[in-house]
Formats: C-alpha cells, structure tokens, sequence
C-alpha cells in the first residue's frame, strides 16, 4: 500500500500542504501527545493518506493493503498505533508482575534450588512485554528492535 501511486500522491501533498516550515505555509500544529510519541506532520499525513485510500478501495471493491508492514488500523487518541496490542502485552506484563510478586510472598521460595532462575526469567519475560507494549504504541527502528530482542532473549533464555 505505501507504494500505491495514490497514495504516495496524497502523501506528498499533505506533506507540501500541510507542514509547511513557516506557520503562514500552513506549518505543523501538534498536540503534546503527539510530540510525545514522535508523531510528526509527515508521519500524520501518511496515517490520513493510509485511511483515505483504504476507504477508497474498499468502495470500489478492492482488497485493503498493507502500509509499510502493517494493516490500516485506527490510532487510539490520535497517538497509540494498536491500541489492543498494547493492552494485550500491558496484561501480560502484569500477569508476569504479579506471579513474580506471589512467587516471592511463599515462605519457602528463597530456599527453591531455582529461585534466581525464575526470578531473572520472570524479569526477562517483564522486559520483553514492557518493550512489545511500546512497540505497539509507535513503531520506530529502535522500537522494532527492543521489542525482537526482548523477545528473543525470553526465547534464549527459556
């Protein structure tokens, strides 16, 4: 999809219409969420060029595409790319928190020969769930990364 002739076109567009580098050419207006998040001007055209398009094709008949990677989802608040993929690795992440936290309460536990092996796994696996969450939130290069090798490392080290 973002190689769509359509697309592109809408793309550079908005871009030249829309982020202009002086307030009087139409210059970006962001919310404080969106700076938060690293959403740029150009980053939000491309998310309503992707909609715009997606709603054309599927009038039309034609399948929906995928736009660098990913299916045209609906950001939550403006900001969170895949709002339910973060909720589910935030539930993960607690789910593993709280486990950790009854594993620790038995009387017993420090005195299990692998009390420092599922300790440090249940960290590893907090880590991996805590960097998919962000990743989900705004996919970036360094975002992708943590999140693979977090996850990866779940993977290695069980």
């Amino acid at each position: 999809g973002d190689r769509d002739s359509v697309y592109t076109a809408c793309k550079r567009k908005c871009s030249s219409l829309t982020c202009g580098s002086s307030s009087s050419s139409g210059g970006e207006v962001t919310s404080p969420w969106r700076v938060a998040f690293g959403w740029s001007c150009v980053d939000d055209c491309g998310y309503e060029c992707m909609h715009n398009v997606t709603e054309q094709r599927v009038t039309r008949g034609l399948p929906v595409l995928q736009y660098h990677g990913k299916w045209p989802f609906y950001r939550l608040a403006s900001v969170i790319q895949e709002p339910a993929s973060v909720l589910f690795s935030l539930m993960n992440l607690a789910a593993n928190l709280v486990g950790l936290l009854q594993f620790r309460s038995l009387p017993a536990a420090r005195h299990y020969p692998m009390y420092r092996l599922y300790h440090v796994h249940c960290l590893v696996s907090c880590n991996a769930w805590l960097w998919s969450s962000v990743f989900h939130s705004r996919d970036l290069v360094v975002t992708e990364r943590l999140d693979y090798f977090s996850a990866s490392a779940v993977v290695l080290f069980s």
